[in-house]
């Protein structure tokens, strides 16, 4: 009876085990650093760490008629109105285009590459705030154990400064990208 319990138990911390924003939708990262996660789903799947220039993806994109084929790094993009599923195949539909698992580079369609509807934010000013980094610079791993990563997609707005006072109380920190 122990064991049973004991083994219930064991499968249930198994969706622990997951990586959030690292192609599994809607998984809470709990467990492992991302450049492990990565490393291990790139040697499961075969995937690289290759990007193409963006003038390279786009030349593709106009050139490609793929619909049901291979695509991805290596293989190229699919046609206009499909998507490339993270397992690298083109296809329409929730299993090819939802984020973040489309590979957006290779699937005209992925859901990353439609515009919101509502008006445009592109000329809304964005100042940068304090020293963190921007970009490509920015930080990608705790690189402390016990550490946590908090991570804002938004801003900075005119809350900004307010959520950064309330941060700097419990002496914590946070990306805004």
């Amino acid at each position: 009876m122990h064991f049973n319990s004991l083994a219930l138990a064991s499968l249930a911390l198994i969706p622990s085990f997951t990586e959030a924003h690292g192609d599994v939708p809607g998984a809470p990262k709990i467990f492992g650093r991302r450049s492990t996660l990565n490393g291990v789903r790139r040697a499961r799947t075969g995937a690289s760490t290759f990007h193409p220039a963006i003038s390279e993806v786009h030349h593709k994109r106009q050139a490609s008629t793929n619909t049901d084929g291979q695509c991805g790094p290596g293989f190229g993009s699919c046609a206009a109105g499909y998507c490339c599923s993270e397992a690298g195949w083109c296809g329409k539909g929730t299993d090819y285009c939802a984020a973040p698992g489309c590979q957006f580079n290779y699937g005209p369609a992925c859901d990353d590459n439609t515009i919101p509807p509502g008006s445009s934010t592109s000329t809304v000013a964005r100042p940068k705030l304090g020293n963190v980094l921007y970009g490509g610079a920015g930080i990608y791993d705790c690189t402390v154990a016990g550490t946590i990563a908090i991570t804002y997609d938004d801003g900075p707005y005119i809350y900004t400064d307010h959520v950064l006072d309330v941060l700097k109380q419990y002496n914590a920190k946070a990306t805004f990208f």
